[in-house]
């Protein structure tokens, strides 16, 4: 992956929803390349889809959960790795995980 992939990775982790116009301005490219850079990430599994950060409170979620999470190493890039890519993930994997688990306890009581 050449560091123009690593930027756009970067660009849409932090906002999935910015358009390739947009993308291609501050990667310094115009937005046909981008486009079919994306294209190329996407086929290759490096993008592995597009989330929706969804505000819990304003659904009227009243589950808190708190995880404790253990790094081997630690640095800025791994942290920030972590919040970007890892973390919006992993929050809205869990949250449905523990929705069927709850809907399935409740439908069975």
């Amino acid at each position: 992956m050449v560091q123009t992939d690593i930027q756009l990775h970067r660009l849409l982790a932090l906002d999935a929803k910015i358009t390739t116009k947009d993308l291609a301005a501050k990667v310094n490219l115009s937005p046909s390349p981008v486009f079919e850079r994306i294209k190329r990430l996407e086929a290759a599994g490096f993008i592995k889809g597009y989330i929706a950060l969804i505000d819990a409170e304003k659904l009227n979620y009243r589950l808190i959960i708190f995880c404790n999470i253990k790094l081997k190493h630690h640095d800025r890039n791994i942290g920030h790795n972590f919040v970007t890519d890892i973390m919006p993930r992993s929050t809205y994997e869990i949250g449905l995980t523990i929705n069927n688990v709850l809907n399935t306890k409740w439908k069975e009581t």
